[in-house]
């Protein structure tokens, strides 16, 4: 019997981390009054830059506090390579002791037992809820794991990003005319997905080579939708997870994704294998709209787009009300009060792994670099969002005049799911089954049926072993 590559792949990532999680911490570290601490990150040059600056204060701000002489060694790893090294280095238990990981690889690394619960060491000194009310809560929840109904905190959210609805104003103002005949506002965006679709109508001219949007096929790009419908994957119950994604408000969520391109026909193809993808058909102005995060705004600028960003469309009133989100009777006020955007949450997460020698000093700098002055700095000079809350206070955005959406975009996000493997998740359940959706040859509601089918077999059984 021949197994998939994939599968093959997946279950040793399994292995490497469960039995290298019992490693034990280092014993030839250096008295405490000399500390080290190695550091991985990913981060781009300028971030690198700042980002050792930042280093050299906490050594200074240490020994100052301490008396003991800390030294950060910090080394680039490029972050798509990130966890393959890392695997590596935990099979040769030659692991840093701080790790700057994919926010959505916490839990993985939580289930393989090779980083620390930050909530069980000594100098904690705090709560987890208290801790988090500091932090913007769908960052700091992707810290938080569920191991079989006991629940830690991980890591710490340090570097964090969402996607916003990006819109070209110069291609609104050529279409202005059937804008306005549809009694539409060329000067902005649509608010919600009913205005959208109609929006959409009178923005795609396809003998002009133009649509009104371009779309991924992949999961954090639809987490969106999902979030809007308030649509789980899983619940814990019982002392289980359990797959809660085949649902009426999920069949509706994707059913108003796809449904851009095979009912409305607004989209331009930009999901298919081999077509011209979201960025490039944004740029040379083909795609009138599209989802973007912060680390396009510079590029997309500078190509010299007039470039608008505002929050995702939020759910119509008639929209929320068919989900169950509102009561039939509920009036405006209510409908403004209680349904809002939502998005995805991404970036990086500080962990600190089980073989650090010095985790509290570890912990202490993890505290520093989330510190409200910190974040304030690096938000400033990076027009990057702030993962705690006060530093979004009084912030500086003047030069980075976006990042005021951004932060408000990523304060209305909701946490990915709680799960490992995402990677399994979203290449081998959830997108094939919604590309045979997009190619027209399954319906919404068989997707979803094998999504929850696969979901069950392919994560969950392993999530839930005892």
């Amino acid at each position: 019997m021949k197994f998939p590559l994939r599968l093959i792949a997946t279950l040793l990532m399994i292995f490497i981390f469960l039995t290298a999680g019992s490693c034990s911490r280092k014993t030839d570290a250096a008295p405490d009054t000399d500390i080290t601490l190695q550091v991985w990150e990913g981060f781009k040059f300028e971030e690198h830059t700042l980002f050792e600056e930042i280093c050299a204060a906490f050594e200074k701000d240490y020994a100052a506090r301490t008396g003991k002489t800390l030294r950060i060694s910090a080394f680039r790893v490029p972050f798509d390579d990130m966890m393959t090294k890392v695997k590596t280095a935990t099979l040769a238990r030659s692991t840093p002791d701080i790790c700057f990981v994919d926010a959505l690889k916490v839990t993985e690394l939580a289930y393989g037992k090779v980083v620390l619960p930050l909530d069980t060491l000594p100098n904690f000194e705090d709560t987890v809820d208290s801790i988090g009310r500091h932090f913007i809560p769908a960052a700091f929840g992707s810290n938080i794991v569920n191991i079989r109904g006991e629940t830690h905190l991980y890591g710490l959210p340090a570097q964090t990003t969402c996607l916003a609805l990006f819109w070209n104003r110069k291609i609104f103002r050529r279409y202005a005319e059937p804008l306005r005949a549809a009694g539409l506002n060329p000067d902005r965006a649509p608010g919600d997905w009913d205005e959208f679709i109609l929006y959409g109508k009178a923005l795609t001219h396809p003998t002009d080579g133009v649509w009104a949007y371009g779309m991924r096929n992949s999961l954090w790009f639809t987490i969106p939708f999902l979030n809007l419908y308030e649509a789980p994957f899983v619940e814990f119950q019982d002392g289980v997870f359990k797959s809660v994604i085949n649902s009426a408000r999920a069949r509706a969520a994707l059913s108003l994704y796809v449904g851009l391109a095979l009912d409305h026909g607004i989209e331009g193809g930009a999901w298919k294998a081999g077509a011209k993808d979201p960025d490039q058909g944004f740029l040379n102005e083909s795609y009138a709209m599209v989802f973007n995060g912060p680390w396009n705004v510079e590029k997309f600028k500078s190509s010299g787009l007039d470039l608008g960003i505002v929050l995702i469309p939020r759910l119509s009133k008639k929209q929320a009300i068919a989900a169950g989100l509102l009561p039939a009777e509920a009036d405006d006020n209510e409908y403004e009060s209680r349904v809002r955007s939502s998005s995805n949450v991404g970036g990086q997460n500080a962990v600190i792994f089980s073989s650090c020698a010095h985790p509290d000093a570890a912990l202490e700098f993890l505290k520093y670099f989330t510190g409200r002055e910190v974040q304030k700095m690096w938000a400033e000079k990076l027009g990057q969002i702030p993962v705690r809350l006060d530093a979004q206070e009084n912030l500086d955005t003047s030069v980075f005049p976006e990042i005021k959406t951004f932060i408000e975009q990523i304060n209305l996000s909701r946490p990915m799911p709680p799960l490992p493997l995402y990677g399994t998740l979203e290449n081998d359940v959830f997108n094939p089954e919604m590309d045979l959706v997009l190619n027209g040859r399954k319906s919404v509601e068989e997707a979803l049926i094998n999504i929850d089918r696969s979901l069950v077999e392919k994560i969950l059984t392993k999530v839930n072993l005892d």
